[in-house]
């Protein structure tokens, strides 16, 4: 598991202001960012992320575009013999994806709330093949099977 965890994430999280993230009523979804995009841990909301959002055929940018991808089978999981709790989904995929020029870079995971200004930024992965060149067919993107991202105490 190599995604990054977003600090202010982290600090709704302890604060109790994220809710159950496995809950069917919680959207998580992804939203696919270009080589531009430099991670920074301090990073809250998607609005610090957007600028670096990809457009194409398959891809519709913006807050609620179809581009953005909302996950299915959420899962958090509690791993005793490992001691950590793990979040995972099942993969994601978008079909006829097409961006020319445009390389994907990485992928980040977000909770939308009301706008960009207001949904804040969960995870980031560059793992898995990045950057991917998409020539108008559908690109899968497989979490490890460890789960997206992990927390240790």
């Amino acid at each position: 598991m190599a995604a990054k965890v977003y600090h202010k994430f982290l600090e709704q999280l302890l604060k109790g202001n994220v809710g159950d993230m496995s809950a069917g009523g919680t959207a998580v979804k992804a939203i696919l960012l270009s080589t531009a995009y430099s991670f920074n841990i301090d990073h809250a909301f998607v609005s610090d992320i957007v600028a670096s959002e990809v457009s194409g055929t398959g891809y519709v940018a913006g807050y609620a575009g179809a581009g953005r991808v909302a996950l299915a089978s959420k899962a958090v999981t509690r791993d005793t013999t490992n001691d950590l709790v793990y979040f995972d989904a099942d993969d994601v995929s978008w079909a006829g994806l097409n961006l020319g020029a445009t390389q994907i870079g990485s992928i980040v995971l977000w909770l939308p709330k009301t706008n960009d200004a207001d949904s804040p930024v969960i995870c980031f992965d560059d793992t898995g093949g990045f950057p991917i060149t998409t020539t108008g067919g559908t690109y899968l993107h497989s979490w490890p099977s460890a789960g997206i991202f992990k927390l240790v105490p």
